[in-house]
């Protein structure tokens, strides 16, 4: 300890050196937390804003694909069984599709299924009929439970 006044200790050049990159690497251990923080908030808010979108996306096929009384009460969490004696079910198939859509150019197979389909769903919508889906050649179409009269 250097000997300057009594009772009052003063630092080296070494002590305040030391004191000096102490500090300085405290600075750069906060300055690096503080980018790795804003690094991991930004990705954060990312996924957040994906999530939103894929939320988005799964409610509008839902809605899509589910009668409302229905995708209602499964976004309520109740999971209720009925009976429903007034409602119908389509599921309608083309006959030997298969082979026809062998033996035929692709284009046209596309065309005539997009032709028929549009009819289909012209006469759900004139009806009130819900489209389920189309896989393939299938066309899959009900009534709305809630409803209570067979419209097809």
């Amino acid at each position: 300890m250097p000997k300057s006044n009594r009772g009052i200790y003063t630092m080296g050049n070494s002590e305040s050196l030391q004191t000096s990159v102490l500090a300085v690497s405290f600075a750069l251990v906060a300055a690096i937390m503080a980018r790795m923080r804003e690094s991991w908030e930004r990705r954060i808010y990312l996924i957040d804003i994906e999530y939103r979108s894929w939320q988005e996306r799964a409610q509008r096929l839902l809605s899509e694909f589910m009668p409302s009384s229905a995708l209602e009460a499964y976004l309520a969490d109740k999971y209720i069984a009925s009976l429903y004696r007034n409602m119908t079910l389509l599921s309608a198939d083309i006959c030997n599709y298969t082979a026809y859509a062998e033996s035929t150019p692709p284009e046209r197979v596309v065309s005539f299924l997009t032709s028929l389909f549009a009819r289909f769903d012209h006469l759900s919508d004139a009806r009130q009929v819900h489209k389920v889906h189309t896989i393939g050649d299938a066309y899959v179409a009900s009534t709305e439970p809630n409803k209570g009269v067979d419209k097809v």
